[in-house]
């Protein structure tokens, strides 16, 4: 039997899942020090996300426990130690990264897109473009419930219109960014 969608899941991503995703990504693409990956954990969502280094710290700790990334020597300084991640790793990013975004508003699901995009490349190709859609299906499920707010006159567009606005017209450039990277065939790992 053919499946008619590559593995998905609709187990919603957690806080601690994207720790994980991060921590996974940052080392899939080259050896780094806990420093190196708690600056790519910051810098994944800035604006919405900032971990302290405590959460990042432990999650690494549990994920060499559990055999998903290792130790791969010191960090030029000769004092940190560098970790890489593992073939059992690489399966654990691939099933986060298929997991579905929380449908909650808010700065939470922004950082969700973002470590999905940003790690996207991990992912075989037909998965690529299935979680490419389903981003842009929630980006315009966004930008219905906009309109139909509007239409059933549940906001003061008048107060309101500047960002009502400007909310659209970043969904929009979201939707045709999403359209443009399914059709040049998605995310390439480098």
């Amino acid at each position: 039997m053919v499946a008619l969608a590559p593995e998905s899941s609709s187990q919603p991503l957690q806080p601690q899942d994207i720790h994980l995703i991060t921590v996974l990504g940052t080392v899939s693409e080259a050896a780094a020090s806990l420093p190196a990956i708690i600056a790519g954990s910051r810098s994944l969502a800035a604006a919405d996300w900032q971990p302290t280094s405590e959460p990042v710290a432990n999650c690494l700790a549990r994920a060499e426990v559990a055999g998903l990334v290792a130790e791969a020597g010191l960090a030029p300084t000769g004092t940190e130690p560098l970790f890489t991640i593992t073939e059992r790793g690489r399966q654990a990013l691939k099933a986060l990264l298929v997991r579905s975004i929380p449908s909650s508003p808010g700065g939470f699901v922004r950082t969700c897109r973002a470590a999905k995009l940003r790690f996207l490349g991990h992912l075989d190709p037909m998965q690529q473009a299935w979680q490419l859609k389903e981003l842009g299906r929630q980006r315009r499920a966004a930008l219905d419930e906009i309109f139909g707010a509007r239409t059933i006159g549940t906001m003061d567009w008048r107060v309101r219109s500047g960002w009502i606005r400007h909310e659209i017209e970043q969904i929009e450039r979201e939707i045709n960014w999403l359209d443009r990277i399914a059709a040049d065939g998605g995310c390439r790992v480098t």
